[in-house]
């Protein structure tokens, strides 16, 4: 079941749908990576242990973030290494004010620049969109071909057309768990032109007690109305939302102003909710790790975002608007699942 209204997709998928043909699964490997995941669980028994493997798998994972003229990804160690050879994606914080965008991912060099930008480069480009009122152009390299191999002709005019930007850029810098090399990291570190700083992801965990939690869902593929399954899967969306905030609304013993809030809990049932938020730059595999760490739960809401850092570039997007949040939510006893793309 699949129903589209404004800037959100909504999905049901029930039975083999989740295992065997996931669109949840589907969508989280196309956001290409994650800037930070938040989990609801309940607290059961396996909780506690879910808790700890999830703060294990976070605790040894890193991010990079580095500043300076846009021909420093050339650098020869980090060019050859990881963005080369695809190991690494990368994302830009661009100047303030301004829309340029420059990503790698899976060993392809991805810009978008105003065209005036590109002007001034010399680099190759074409109009990001055919409206008329686009001023943004794109351009797209395979760093992977033998024209771009460091020392070929390719390479050195890449080079020379980023060089000529006129300001500092940020970048930040993933690697996936398959490709971290702690020594070759710390080697780079050492000979990088400029600081290479490494984050660590950061986890974050507490108990919301004596919260009003939405009764189970329910399938919605048998609800004759269209407008019926949007309205019921929008209300969950919003309960789930202020559980997410630990909003005071979702307290029993809160009692708000009508003139302030009309939002009213449709069920008086209440429980402790665990919370986790990790927050950081990670490949979209670790999204998954953690999601699969959750099936065996009664229950669980997840949400995948990729807009902390900075907006998303479309190189990192899926085909079509870009996955900037999605939300699922898990029922195991129903074997239910329910998502929410946002765009």
């Amino acid at each position: 079941m699949n129903t589209t209204f404004s800037d959100c997709t909504f999905t049901e998928e029930s039975g083999d749908e989740i295992t065997n043909i996931s669109y949840l699964e589907k969508q989280i490997e196309q956001q290409r990576y994650q800037t930070s995941v938040e989990l609801l669980l309940p607290v059961q028994n396996e909780s506690d242990a879910i808790t700890t493997k999830i703060v294990d798998m976070v605790d040894s994972l890193s991010y990079y973030e580095f500043t300076g003229s846009p021909d420093i990804l050339l650098f020869p160690d980090l060019y050859n290494n990881l963005l080369h050879s695809g190991k690494a994606f990368l994302i830009s914080q661009a100047p303030y004010g301004s829309d340029d965008q420059i990503s790698t991912v899976n060993g392809k060099l991805h810009v978008t620049l105003s065209k005036d930008s590109f002007l001034q480069t010399g680099l190759d480009a074409h109009p990001a969109s055919s409206k008329t009122t686009n001023s943004l152009w794109h351009a797209s390299y395979d760093l992977k071909t033998t024209f771009l191999q460091s020392h070929r002709k390719g390479f050195e005019r890449l080079k020379s057309a980023l060089g000529r930007f006129n300001n500092q850029w940020t970048f930040y810098m993933g690697i996936p768990p398959e490709h971290i090399d702690e020594s070759f990291m710390k080697s780079l570190k050492k000979s990088f032109p400029v600081p290479l700083i490494q984050h660590h992801l950061r986890v974050e965990k507490s108990v919301y007690s004596s919260v009003i939690i939405p009764p189970l869902i329910s399938s919605l593929k048998n609800i004759g109305s269209t407008d019926d399954s949007i309205e019921k899967s929008v209300d969950t969306l919003e309960q789930m939302s202020l559980l997410l905030l630990n909003a005071d609304v979702i307290h029993k013993d809160y009692s708000s102003d009508p003139y302030i809030c009309s939002y009213k809990p449709n069920s008086n049932s209440t429980s402790d909710i665990l919370a986790i938020s990790i927050v950081g730059l990670f490949d979209s595999s670790v999204s998954m790790r953690v999601y699969n760490l959750l099936r065996d739960l009664d229950w669980g809401f997840c949400v995948f975002r990729n807009e902390h850092l900075s907006s998303i570039p479309e190189s990192l997007a899926a085909p079509g608007k870009a996955n900037r949040t999605l939300l699922c939510l898990n029922q195991k006893s129903q074997n239910i699942r329910w998502t929410w793309k946002i765009t």
